[in-house]
């Protein structure tokens, strides 16, 4: 071969390998940034959560589930700590890679374990909520309680919140 050959082979060999070296970064970047959307609008959720139960403000389903229990109807000032997530591999009844967010919280009021359950349960549906309409899967879930929430590629689920 001459020297024109050999630098024609070489850029040959250098592009492919470029188109395969952007080809993988561009899935990793993709999944990762749907990951950020998911734990952006779980933070947002988690703000939103704590925000309504600090002023009082429920739905109406809220309110009915809480009515029995006054105390949880009195302001207090509930502050998000921290949002974490771990991958936990896929779920066999989710059909999806699964994700476990967890919140950290704290309170300016002693609560008790019964309290802490309930403003854990309204924080973590908020924070299902919001991922259900970041990524507008309304319609593949239970709109109302938000049990299950699914990104384009991930299921979410929420473990009770930890108090701090």
């Amino acid at each position: 071969m001459d020297d024109k050959g050999q630098i024609t082979m070489e850029f040959l060999f250098l592009l492919s390998l470029m188109i395969i070296i952007i080809i993988c970064t561009v899935n990793y970047v993709f999944q990762e940034n749907e990951i950020n959307m998911a734990l952006n609008a779980a933070e947002s959720g988690a703000l939103e959560g704590a925000v309504v139960d600090s002023v009082s403000v429920y739905t109406i389903n809220e309110y009915s589930q809480i009515n029995s229990n006054k105390q949880l109807t009195h302001p207090k000032t509930v502050k998000i700590i921290n949002i974490s997530y771990v991958f936990i591999g896929n779920d066999s009844s989710l059909n999806k890679p699964t994700i476990r967010i967890q919140v950290t919280a704290s309170s300016n009021e002693k609560l008790s374990e019964i309290e802490k359950a309930k403003m854990s349960q309204k924080i973590n549906t908020r924070v299902r909520r919001s991922i259900v309409y970041a990524f507008h899967n309304e319609d593949s879930t239970d709109v109302g309680n938000y049990y299950q929430c699914y990104s384009d590629n991930y299921a979410y689920l929420t473990n009770d919140v930890i108090w701090v």
